[in-house]
């Protein structure tokens, strides 16, 4: 079964947001945002999820954006 790739790297701000979405070949297996330079202090790299839908990743990205600018990962 072939797996396929897909990401997009942005930058917000000086953080860079990895948003990724991949695939074999019946459905969507991976769908998360990394934030890829920032470390929490418990869990390592803040990873948001998202569902296969427009609406699923503009909501996330939203709060993504809500997070950073009130200094969540500060």
């Amino acid at each position: 079964m072939k797996l396929n790739m897909n990401n997009i790297i942005i930058d917000y701000n000086g953080t860079k947001l990895s948003i990724a979405q991949h695939n074999n070949d019946k459905e969507a297996v991976v769908e998360e945002i990394a934030l890829i330079n920032v470390v929490a202090e418990l869990d390592g790299m803040p990873i948001y999820h998202y569902g296969s839908d427009l609406d699923s990743l503009i909501s996330i990205l939203t709060k993504i954006k809500k997070d950073l600018d009130e200094g969540k990962y500060n």
